[in-house]
C-alpha cells in the first residue's frame, strides 16, 4: 500500500499493473529487467573452500566412486541425525495416537541405529527411487570431489539445490553443462534413475519446451 493512496486508486493501481505484467512476454521480461550480479553467500563461499580443502586431503583414500559415494550418503545421514529422530518421533504421533507423545529426544539414545539402517539401505541397493534428496545432494557432492582437479564451488550449492527440487518431479531439467552431464552420465546417471530429462544446450532446450507444450 502507498502512502497518501486510498484503497479504490491502490485498487486501480494493482489492476493496471497486472494488465501491464500480463502483455509482457518472457523474453523482454528477462532482457529488459535489470540484473544486478550479487557477490555468494559468503557461508556458502567458505563451506565451498572447507569441502575443496577436506577432498583433497582425504583424496588418496578414495579408491571407488561407489565407495565415495556411500561415505557421502553416511555423512547425509550423520549430519541429519537429530531430523531422523524427529521424523520417528512424528511416526510414533500417527502409529500410537492414543499414547503420550513421543519427542525427539526419546529416540536420541538410538540415532546411530538410525544412521546405520539408513546407509545401509543405499548399501545393499535397496532405495529405489526413494529418499531422493539423500541420493541427490550427496551424489552431486560425490561427483564433485570424484573431479578432483575441480574445486567445490559456492555456486554449486544452488545447483544442487535446484537438482534436488526438479529430478525426483520434473520431467525436464534445465541446468548448466557440468551439472548436466554429471547428472545424465554414469557413474550418477540420476536422469533416467528418476525419468527426467536433463537438458544444458539452448537448442536442445528449446525443442524439448516446445515439444512440451503442444
Amino acid at each position: 500500500m502507498f502512502d497518501g493512496v486510498t484503497a479504490e486508486e491502490q485498487l486501480a493501481i494493482s489492476k493496471a499493473f497486472f494488465d501491464v505484467m500480463w502483455s509482457v512476454t518472457l523474453e523482454e521480461l528477462l532482457t529488459d529487467t535489470p540484473w544486478v550480479e550479487e557477490p555468494a553467500d559468503p557461508e556458502f563461499t567458505a563451506s565451498a573452500a572447507r569441502i575443496t580443502a577436506a577432498s583433497r586431503t582425504h583424496a588418496p583414500e578414495v579408491k571407488s566412486f561407489q565407495e565415495l559415494n556411500l561415505a557421502e550418503i553416511r555423512g547425509f545421514f550423520d549430519v541429519h541425525r537429530e531430523e531422523l529422530c524427529h521424523a520417528f518421533a512424528q511416526m510414533h504421533a500417527l502409529m500410537e495416537p492414543n499414547a503420550k507423545p513421543a519427542t525427539a529426544d526419546d529416540f536420541r539414545r538410538n540415532e546411530q541405529v538410525f544412521v546405520n539402517v539408513f546407509s545401509n539401505i543405499f548399501r545393499y541397493g535397496k532405495a529405489g527411487t526413494s529418499l531422493p534428496t539423500v541420493q541427490i545432494v550427496a551424489g552431486l557432492h560425490a561427483i564433485v570431489r570424484w573431479h578432483r582437479q575441480r574445486p567445490f564451488r559456492a555456486s554449486d550449492f544452488y545447483d544442487i539445490y535446484h537438482a534436488t527440487a526438479a529430478l525426483p518431479y520434473c520431467d525436464i531439467f534445465l541446468t548448466e553443462r557440468f551439472l548436466g552431464t554429471a547428472l545424465s552420465r554414469p557413474p550418477l546417471a540420476l536422469g533416467k534413475h528418476f525419468s527426467t530429462t536433463i537438458l544444458w544446450d539452448e537448442e536442445s532446450s528449446l525443442a524439448a519446451l516446445r515439444t512440451a507444450v503442444q
